[in-house]
């Protein structure tokens, strides 16, 4: 999976334009004593989780990505127009899902499928909202395909949070799914006796900032 640099999902995820009005540049202000706070990336730290459903009944099954690097054309800035100018990349040998061999099975049954699949890049190409919360449109690259994925947006202080749901069936990754529910038929088998992985999958990216406060 491939997102371009956004986050040319997924991730990005991962997870993918039209453009919103220019973001007004203005400072957060954090607590009546604090004065104002501008943020940047250097320093931050980030956490990129995905959820991933098998069997008919949707059991979750859960990980992580150990790499991730989020940049954004703005250096320093408010965490809004930190997040207009962002984007990621992702390392997909990195997806850990505190199971060893489940990871080497996705790798080389989902990830080996696609055309595309050492790293996932993102793009943010627009955002809808506050300094508060909103919408992030994002160029998601997956499968040697660039498709828009929404992704709502949250901001508390310097603290940044992104979720959305893909669909890998939208980047033709079909037979990736496919591959990977045969090789894991008895584990992706419910109570109705269906072995079924489905092809939806819960991103969430939480950022906490790094700020500078006069």
């Amino acid at each position: 999976m491939k997102f371009q640099s956004i986050f040319s999902l997924t991730i990005s995820l991962l997870i993918l334009s039209s453009c919103s009005a220019p973001v007004e540049k203005k400072s957060i202000q954090i607590g009546g004593d604090s004065g104002a706070c501008s943020y940047l990336l250097e320093g931050a730290s980030h956490e990129l989780t995905w959820t991933a459903f098998k069997t008919s009944s949707k059991v979750p099954v859960g990980g992580t990505f150990d790499e991730f690097k989020l940049t954004s054309a703005t250096k320093e800035g408010s965490v809004l127009e930190l997040l207009s100018s962002g984007s990621f990349s992702i390392p997909a040998s990195s997806l850990n899902s505190n199971n060893a061999d489940r990871d080497a099975k996705i790798g080389k049954f989902f990830f080996g499928s696609l055309l595309e699949s050492e790293v996932l890049e993102g793009e943010v190409v627009g955002v809808s909202g506050d300094e508060n919360e909103g919408t992030a449109k994002v160029n998601l690259s997956l499968n040697a395909l660039s498709k828009e994925v929404e992704m709502a947006y949250s901001i508390d202080g310097g603290s940044l949070s992104l979720e959305a749901t893909i669909d890998v069936e939208n980047w033709n990754a079909m037979a990736g799914i496919n591959a990977l529910n045969k090789v894991c038929e008895q584990l992706h088998t419910g109570e109705d006796g269906v072995s079924k992985l489905w092809s939806q999958v819960d991103l969430k990216l939480s950022s906490s900032l790094s700020s500078k406060c006069n």
